[in-house]
């Protein structure tokens, strides 16, 4: 699981999430844990494991939540950083004019 958030979270702190994305991301993240958990067995036989059940094995930490934890880590990042640095510049710098149509 851990290798699975790292690639499909690259560069993810700088990712504007619409709902569109974030339902997407949830469900992918259900049908991996699908995989790697398995089926439950019962006594009729075999079913998927339900949304909840894979919450209980995550214990809460969908992807989404993962993705807004490291925008917060990234942002306080940001803010210690010293002033000289190209990034923070980027970041704090505000457009003077208007540009032009076309």
């Amino acid at each position: 699981m851990t290798l699975i958030r790292l690639v499909v979270n690259y560069a993810c702190e700088n990712w504007t999430l619409s709902v569109w994305d974030k339902n997407n991301f949830v469900v992918f993240e259900r049908q991996i844990l699908r995989m790697i958990f398995g089926p439950i067995q019962y006594k009729e036989g075999w079913r998927i494991r339900s949304n909840y059940k894979l919450q209980k094995l995550i214990k809460g930490e969908d992807i989404v939540k993962y993705i807004r934890a490291q925008r917060i880590k990234w942002w306080g990042h940001l803010n210690r950083m010293e002033d000289i640095k190209l990034v923070k510049k980027t970041n704090d710098w505000n457009d003077i004019g208007v540009r032009t149509k076309g």
